[in-house]
């Protein structure tokens, strides 16, 4: 019986995804790394056959998480990487899967190749796939892809060739625009931030949902990267409210909230005056209402993600894919009927 690629990869203590990469000749892995990987083979009697049935797993799988920061004490990102790894946790215990997780500082997010920024067990090779979690550099995880079994979870970057899940915030934001418009709001403005990796999807379902309905108006979509400061920004988001914005769609909770905080002090009552709603479904803070918002399937992006790479590790060829999650409209207490609040 000829030798496997896991017997390769432990020989050598490099991953698996590493030797069938070196021995496919594919781009991203170096001569020297390619050179030990074909002479093992050769030592170890392996056959290799592009229709071989995939690898099996080593008796003992180790996937590792690596966490992208930056973290601030009760930042609500840290609520969407728990839940997204409440999913990753739940799924390894099903699979009887060793999950290893790591921090990994914005400062160093770029190193992440670089051995002596790597958590032990990956340096080491023991590591059967990693997950990457939060927005990484294009290119430090085109480099990362090509040694390492690994699938991307959010943070979308074009051009990377890397699994990738995620959950579809154009369609999202398109529920939103038509939840409001059953309840007869006609003038729909959106609030948000271009630093965010999410905006520009969530804009362009709000823009093609108002566009199909001729309803867009491009003075009523207002962002929180601009020059302006955010107190301002949300004063120009009063000025459109009393010029006839009925509703606000903000692209995440935490700017919704703010907002309806900024206008009451401007004598402007939510939902009584304006409806609001928002993203990442998070509690109010005390005496705010409620918000309608979009609840992501962050737990289920963690289940699917280590799904996928599972997949991936057993059978390394596979060609790269993108999912995109359904997400769930939570219906609060923002969005009445317009008229009746």
């Amino acid at each position: 019986m000829s030798a496997t690629q896991q017997a390769i990869a432990d020989r050598l203590h490099i991953s698996m995804a590493t030797v069938s990469r070196s021995l496919r000749n594919q781009p991203g892995i170096n001569s020297e790394t390619r050179a030990r990987v074909l002479q093992a083979a050769a030592e170890l009697g392996y056959r290799f056959d592009r229709l071989q049935a995939p690898e099996a797993l080593p008796s003992v799988c180790h996937v590792g998480v690596l966490m992208y920061g930056p973290t601030q004490h009760g930042n609500m990102s840290d609520i969407v990487r728990m839940r997204m790894l409440q999913g990753l946790t739940e799924q390894a215990r099903r699979d009887d899967i060793a999950l290893h997780v790591d921090y990994v500082p914005d400062a160093t997010a770029h190193l992440i190749n670089e051995p002596d920024h790597q958590p032990v067990g990956l340096r080491r090779g023991q590591w059967t796939g990693a997950i990457l979690c939060g927005h990484y550099p294009a290119d430090t995880v085109n480099r990362f892809a090509a040694e390492h079994n690994c699938v991307q979870i959010a943070d979308y970057m074009p051009g990377v060739e890397i699994d990738y899940i995620d959950h579809d915030d154009q369609a999202a934001c398109d529920t939103l625009v038509d939840h409001l418009w059953q309840r007869g709001h006609r003038r729909i403005g959106l609030l948000g931030s271009t630093r965010l990796a999410c905006t520009w999807t969530r804009f362009a379902g709000y823009a093609s949902a108002m566009a199909h309905r001729r309803a867009f108006h491009p003075d009523d979509a207002l962002d929180l990267h601009a020059e302006l400061a955010k107190c301002d920004l949300f004063d120009l988001a009063a000025e459109r409210t009393r010029q006839g914005v009925t509703a606000w769609i903000c692209l995440n909770d935490s700017v919704g909230y703010q907002l309806i905080t900024h206008l009451q002090a401007l004598g402007i009552r939510c939902p009584e005056d304006v409806a609001i709603c928002g993203f990442d479904h998070f509690a109010p803070p005390p005496g705010l209402p409620t918000l309608t918002s979009i609840d992501p399937p962050f737990e289920d992006m963690g289940v699917m993600a280590m799904q996928r790479l599972l997949a991936r590790c057993r059978q390394p060829s596979l060609d790269t894919i993108h999912i995109m999650l359904k997400c769930r409209l939570c219906e609060g207490d923002t969005t009445p009927h317009r008229g009746h609040p």
